[in-house]
């Protein structure tokens, strides 16, 4: 019976002993200590930390196949992230070796490196958008149908007092939308 729960500790032992080599490397540690923060693509990790590219993958590489992180694709990028389901005892390492190099200068420059880019990532998200909707507001408008409608009552319109209130209605709302810069 004995040799059960030792079957189950070597299995953990063996688990927290490649969680612990994963955490002795100091650029993993920054890496995780940023992505505890903040999901980001590889890219963004580049900016951060200021490293190539080719660097952070292997790390990255490295941290997914111990469990550490889980990848996401969106598009083109793909976005790393802390694998909140890893289990609890190498969470723990995790969140321990974090905490033990939180207060270090290249960690506080990195925080603030993250920070830049966090502010960086939603100004680009703003001018897409905003050029997303300027677009949309030129061409698929829903309020330039009701011009369509105005002129179509314009032009349909009889001694019938109802259509020419939903023309002048019409006419109306297409005006304040104009106005509006929809």
């Amino acid at each position: 019976m004995p040799a059960a729960p030792l079957f189950f500790e070597t299995l953990w032992m063996a688990d927290s002993w490649e969680t612990l080599k994963l955490l002795a490397d100091s650029t993993r540690v920054r890496i995780l200590s940023l992505l505890t923060r903040e999901e980001l693509s590889v890219a963004e990790l580049q900016e951060v930390l200021d490293m190539g590219q080719s660097r952070i993958s292997s790390h990255l590489g490295l941290l997914r196949q111990g469990e550490l992180v889980h990848d996401r694709r969106e598009g083109k990028k793909t976005f790393y992230a802390v694998n909140r389901s890893f289990d609890p005892l190498g969470s723990a390492l995790l969140e321990a070796a974090c905490a033990s190099v939180d207060a270090s200068e290249q960690i506080v420059s990195d925080h603030a490196n993250l920070k830049r880019i966090l502010e960086k990532r939603k100004q680009q998200s703003e001018q897409y958008f905003n050029s997303v909707a300027g677009r949309l507001g030129k061409n698929y408008c829903p309020g330039r149908s009701w011009e369509a409608i105005g002129h179509f009552l314009k032009h349909s319109r009889s001694s019938c007092s109802r259509s020419s209130i939903w023309w002048n209605k019409a006419n109306w709302i297409w005006k304040r939308r104009r106005l509006n810069g929809y």
